[in-house]
């Protein structure tokens, strides 16, 4: 969809996750998110709901930037996606669901998954998995500053927390993000060997965590991927850290109706 006028138009890119609604307009040469917003998914109140929370979400947007308005936020997600790029262009696959890296499975008698599976890599490292496993750790008795920080309501803990309970030096939620980045690392691993791919992007909440993250998971890999293969391949957080999702919808629609990126 190419809302605007003779003299600008923008494409409109829809990042629909478990947790949030993310909506941007971007323009149709390229450059920065306008109208960008966030809201929860709510997919528990039905399939209408959500799409006319999106329907409303791109109105909005529209007006915003055509009345000359633009804001930033950014949002955590709550599944692991993926993409893969061969030649400079997106792997669909012949179902269109090629790069569904989350459902990797890394542990066969893991964790249950949403999906129907046991072990899947989201069930571990995504933003739900790590407050899952900070709260079932604190129940199980470790000590740590996150009980502080949400007065008591271990509901309450969520990925973004602990992110920010290892920046301030807590060692327990430090291991929790040790932890996570194995878990990453096993599944990027896999995908070194396989692919062999010359870069590996990571986005989302977790690079919040920087080097906290980036460290550990980088060694899983050395550890268990091809020298050859891991040598070659840079794993790096994204530019696009909260709109990489609304960014990447718009780039495949004028990719398949405009023929270039």
């Amino acid at each position: 969809m190419t809302p605007g006028t003779a003299e600008k138009k923008w494409i409109v890119g829809v990042d629909l996750g478990g947790s949030n609604v993310v909506v941007g307009l971007v323009p149709i040469e390229g450059g920065d998110v306008l109208g960008f917003r966030t809201l929860p998914t709510e997919s528990q109140r039905g399939p209408k709901f959500v799409v006319d929370r999106i329907t409303s979400m791109v109105e909005e947007a529209i007006a915003e930037v055509t009345a000359a308005a633009g804001t930033t936020r950014g949002a955590l997600g709550t599944g692991i996606g993926g993409g893969i790029v061969l030649n400079g262009e997106i792997y669909h696959g012949c179902s269109d669901v090629a790069g569904e890296i989350g459902h990797m499975t890394i542990d066969s008698n893991g964790r249950r998954c949403k999906c129907g599976n046991y072990g899947c890599l989201e069930q571990y490292a995504s933003g739900p998995a790590i407050a899952l496993r900070a709260v079932e750790g604190i129940e199980a008795g470790a000590e740590t500053s996150l009980v502080d920080m949400v007065g008591g309501r271990l509901e309450e803990i969520t990925a973004a927390i602990v992110y920010e309970a290892t920046v301030e030096g807590d060692p327990y939620a430090a291991e929790v993000m040790k932890d996570t980045a194995k878990f990453l690392g096993a599944g990027i691993a896999s995908i070194i060997n396989i692919l062999n791919p010359e870069m590996i992007v990571i986005a989302g909440g977790v690079t919040r965590a920087g080097d906290t993250l980036f460290e550990p998971l980088r060694a899983e890999v050395r550890r268990r991927a091809f020298k050859s293969a891991q040598e070659c391949c840079r794993i790096v957080p994204a530019l696009l850290p909260g709109t990489a999702g609304v960014v990447g919808a718009a780039g495949v629609f004028k990719k398949e109706n405009y023929g270039a990126v």
